[in-house]
């Protein structure tokens, strides 16, 4: 609009007020990670649901983890800024293995906007009639996990030490190798994701026990509860894969954060929204927690960021 025109319809106070309060509210998305993977597709799938409500929304995604976190310092001073902070993207500079100009970015409670709470699960296909021979003592199985193998080999150390079987660990590059390989009978077992499971049992495949010293949320019962004492089985630390994310609103007013906050629970809750379609339709069975105090929501991130922090340090 050039000035001469602007001038004009700005002839009275009411029209200039009118026209500043149609004007879009700018939001940034920054993605901290791939181009490619889930986090950059729910990125694309968030702003479509936020200019849906209004906002004029760009997006970041420079594909590389320090350029998002220097892209992250820059624009939140300009605009609010959605940014997801979770163990996949901040691990490596909480290990002290980035840049100091990588992060890593901390969660915050006044900020969070929602988090959520996954673990791994143990799936099979040849023991489906049977799935929990995994714990029988004397056992000797092969067990599919993914990186990072610190972490991973530890789980199964500690699960033969406990329970006093003799598995193998079988690493694959990606969840979906993994899940591949014990579908066509290449290992006995695989720990994976929730959203894993449902690709497993549509395959005729079958998963139990969940890995986490949370609350269950898909099958209602954890490897700590299969592996008790009373069975004669050294049980000290508890068996944990948990990983929590959290998307945060950073440079936001506490008005402009309670404001998203209620716009993003109800495309989760909604059955048209950009994030929901993203999830193929049908609502994530992850545990959104949405009543849970956001203070236990941050120890969970921490946790996460902390454990696979730990698991990846050399």
């Amino acid at each position: 609009m050039n000035k001469l025109l602007k001038a004009a319809l700005c002839g009275t106070v009411l029209t200039c007020f009118s026209m500043h309060a149609l004007a879009a509210e700018k939001l940034f998305i920054v993605n901290p990670a791939s181009n490619t993977g889930n986090t950059f597709k729910m990125s694309n799938a968030f702003k479509k649901d936020f200019e849906e409500a209004g906002y004029d929304v760009e997006l970041i995604s420079p594909g590389d983890k320090c350029k998002a976190y220097l892209m992250l310092q820059k624009v939140k001073k300009i605009a609010p800024t959605f940014y997801v902070v979770s163990p996949w993207e901040q691990a490596k500079a909480k290990a002290g293995l980035l840049g100091k100009n990588c992060g890593p970015v901390e969660p915050e409670e006044d900020k969070i906007i929602m988090a959520y709470l996954d673990h791994s699960h143990v799936c099979t296909f040849k023991h489906k009639d049977n799935p929990n021979n995994l714990f029988t003592k004397g056992s000797s199985y092969t067990i599919g996990t993914v990186y990072p193998s610190k972490f991973w080999q530890g789980l199964v150390n500690q699960l033969n030490n406990t329970a006093n079987t003799n598995h193998k660990r079988i690493e694959y590059s990606g969840s979906g190798k993994a899940r591949a390989a014990l579908l066509a009978g290449e290992i006995d077992y695989a720990l994976l994701s929730t959203g894993n499971t449902m690709k497993v049992e549509s395959n005729g495949g079958v998963c139990t026990a969940e890995i986490t010293k949370h609350n269950p949320i898909k099958y209602g019962i954890t490897m700590n509860d299969l592996i008790m004492p009373t069975k004669g089985f050294k049980h000290e630390t508890p068996f944990d894969s948990s990983i929590a994310s959290g998307w945060h609103l950073f440079g936001a007013s506490k008005e402009q954060i309670k404001k998203v906050r209620m716009l993003v629970k109800n495309w989760y809750h909604s059955t048209d929204s950009a994030i929901i379609k993203y999830f193929g339709g049908k609502h994530p069975v992850n545990n959104y927690a949405w009543d849970t105090a956001n203070s236990e929501k941050i120890i969970w991130i921490k946790d996460a960021i902390e454990t696979w922090a730990n698991a990846i340090k050399k």
